[in-house]
């Protein structure tokens, strides 16, 4: 029988061949009785003779030290260090080095994955999209003025900019596609812009997402 100290009427230790543990119960009735509470125990032996033979044999190549550091780290209870990623360092690095203010606001530039971008003019695909999501509105013309009222919202707060075709120059041309994602149930407003960065002219293409 393990050896039993009494604390109280209701808690007692129990031990040591495991080391001390504290076992009973106590009242609940106090001011954390609905705070949940738990309770984490552990016990390392190199000695096979505190063992009972129900328990497996423990490897004598594991380093005790070791052992106690892996079990007690926080990767055993589920949080671990974030694992070094070299894209992450380079998008922080580029981001360090464009970052700037201007007027209220941040710019940065985008986190290009490679400096070289095969991105294609996709400007008949974007046009496509918003000649089928006109033709969705068709009916719902209370719908489609939301969706224009959230456009202008979004120019007026330097969210989107209008581009001028005389002023569409450079290596990389490229738009966005966005469509309409609508929520009949919701009270205020029943329809939301998202902007489709996964978009490609042909499968064998690249996206803005995969740049």
């Amino acid at each position: 029988m393990p050896e039993r100290i009494k604390i109280n009427e209701q808690l007692y230790l129990l031990g040591p061949k495991f080391g001390w543990i504290l076992s009973g119960c106590i009242s609940t009735i106090n001011k954390f009785n609905n705070r949940p509470v738990s309770l984490f125990v552990s016990s390392l032996t190199t000695d096979l003779g505190q063992l009972s033979s129900g328990f497996p044999k423990q490897d004598d190549n594991l380093s005790p030290q070791v052992d106690l550091k892996e079990w007690w780290s926080l990767d055993t209870i589920g949080i671990k260090d974030k694992i070094d990623c070299p894209d992450d360092e380079v998008a922080l690095k580029q981001f360090n080095e464009t970052i700037q203010f201007q007027g209220q606001r941040y710019f940065v530039q985008l986190p290009w994955r490679n400096e070289k971008i095969d991105l294609p003019n996709n400007k008949q695909l974007a046009i496509g999209r918003l000649n089928s999501l006109v033709r969705r509105f068709h009916d719902k013309p209370e719908l489609l003025k939301q969706y224009d009222l959230i456009i202008q919202d979004q120019i007026d707060k330097g969210i989107i900019e209008e581009v001028q075709e005389s002023h569409v120059d450079g290596p990389i041309v490229h738009y966005i596609p966005h469509q309409a994602v609508i929520t009949p149930t919701k009270t205020t407003t029943k329809v939301r812009i998202v902007y489709d960065g996964s978009a490609k002219t042909n499968k064998n293409n690249l996206s803005i997402n995969d740049c």
